[in-house]
């Protein structure tokens, strides 16, 4: 099996779908043969994405404050006559955004649970 020819050298966008499916080495109504699968699952592995490891609330809470735009912001508020009321704000943002990531963690660990 090729390492899909030419995908790289074009945009994704040019090739004309009977094209892409000569590339994959796929059949465009058919799709793999059963054999053609198990060698690509072999060689390139399951078709997954990995699980990033969810920190504790407090994790998520000082990585949310590492972004640079929120960085930007405390600066900014910091500098600004009403400094406090802008890392109040900013506060406020990281500790939502945090527990909404916490609760989007959750909720995909109850669903691959089953």
């Amino acid at each position: 099996m090729a390492q899909f020819k030419g995908m790289a050298s074009n945009p994704w966008h040019t090739p004309s779908p009977a094209e892409i499916a000569a590339r994959l080495e796929s059949h465009l109504k058919n799709g793999l043969t059963q054999p053609d699968a198990k060698d690509r699952l072999s060689a390139l592995g399951p078709n997954a994405l990995t699980e990033r490891e969810q920190g504790s609330f407090c994790q998520e809470f000082f990585e949310e404050l590492r972004e640079p735009m929120v960085l930007m912001l405390l600066v900014t508020g910091v500098m600004a006559l009403d400094g406090v009321q802008g890392v109040r704000i900013i506060a406020v943002g990281a500790l939502g955004t945090s527990w909404m990531e916490v609760r989007k963690a959750i909720v995909a660990r109850r669903h691959a649970e089953g």
